[in-house]
């Protein structure tokens, strides 16, 4: 993305030290590949049968793992360090799933004490058919929300739902935007970082002419062809990262219903909706739930969104309504 923003800007020789570095770093990356890779490389050997191979990388995998002083087991991560953070925690549990359960969706939530809580609240998964997300309603309550795809600034130079959104949205919704703190970054300023999410509204809240109080602003990556796999998996957890803040946005504020609008779809798909869209679909279905949630409802807005989603959650066996 920054290659991309200097090259557009004119910086030619920044957009070019920047390849320089970006190449090195994937040659170097290549030597020690992570754990997400790791389990992917894993993945894969399981897949195509072969037990040697399974087992080499296992190895690697628990070497790593002592490394970093981190034991992790299906049923605990024990000991937690204190400045562990979040962001490795979803990382392990991630990673836990593929290894335990490969090409099966298995979600872990990790509760207060470090352990692993394994209940779960029903809810219902909608797909709904070629619909904008500022459409999306909730009849049985005032406490729904919707997710709007988004870049970092929440409001400058986007398009697709999030240019939709603000423009239902009124000034009011530009008023809370506009309120929110901004920081400082290498190319201009962030009100979200990639792979969180931010939420504004209330009960009593009226966004303009969006029938949901609470609007979450989602930051996906954008992926691109040119992508190498190492850098797609990172931006895959990036974009898991974003889901499951939109859905901790959610019950935070004890959201009845949610409405989602496709997180890095679109152009920032790179070509690869599948892809994105999958993990749509394994995050949403595994999220755990919670007492107040009754309904959750991707939005497709184009018919192949919805085509590519009805595949997903048939290949994932998760069970979705269609509308």
């Amino acid at each position: 993305d920054d290659i991309e923003t200097c090259e557009k800007d004119g910086q030619v020789d920044k957009a070019s030290d920047l390849d320089l570095l970006l190449k090195e770093l994937e040659n170097f990356r290549k030597n020690f590949p992570d754990l997400s890779e790791l389990a992917l490389l894993y993945k894969t050997a399981i897949r195509d049968n072969d037990p040697a191979k399974a087992q080499e990388i296992e190895n690697r995998i628990q070497k790593v793992m002592d490394a970093n002083r981190t034991v992790v087991t299906l049923e605990t991560v024990n000991p937690i360090s204190e400045d562990l953070k979040d962001e490795e925690i979803k990382r392990l549990k991630n990673i836990i799933e593929e290894l335990q359960n490969p090409g099966k969706i298995r979600k872990l939530t990790l509760d207060s004490s470090g352990g692993y809580d394994s209940r779960r609240f029903l809810f219902s998964l909608i797909v709904s058919k070629q619909t904008s997300i500022v459409d999306f309603s909730y009849e049985s309550s005032k406490k729904f929300g919707i997710v709007c795809a988004t870049n970092e600034t929440c409001c400058s130079l986007c398009d697709g739902a999030t240019e939709a959104v603000l423009e239902a949205g009124g000034d009011e919704l530009e008023k809370d935007i506009l309120q929110i703190p901004q920081r400082k970054t290498k190319w201009g300023t962030a009100r979200c970082s990639t792979g969180d999410a931010l939420i504004l509204g209330s009960e009593v809240k009226s966004y303009g002419k969006l029938h949901a109080p609470y609007v979450v602003f989602a930051v996906g990556p954008s992926y691109h062809k040119t992508d190498s796999d190492g850098y797609k998996i990172r931006k895959d957890l990036k974009l898991r990262g974003a889901y499951q803040a939109s859905l901790k946005r959610a019950k935070e504020h004890k959201l009845e219903a949610v409405g989602f609008s496709l997180i890095s779809a679109g152009h920032r798909s790179g070509g690869d909706l599948n892809r994105t869209l999958r993990i749509a679909v394994e995050e949403i279905s595994g999220f755990q739930g919670y007492k107040e949630l009754k309904q959750i409802t991707i939005c497709a807005f184009t018919e192949e969104e919805s085509i590519v989603l009805e595949h997903n959650a048939r290949e994932l066996n998760v069970d979705v309504k269609l509308a």
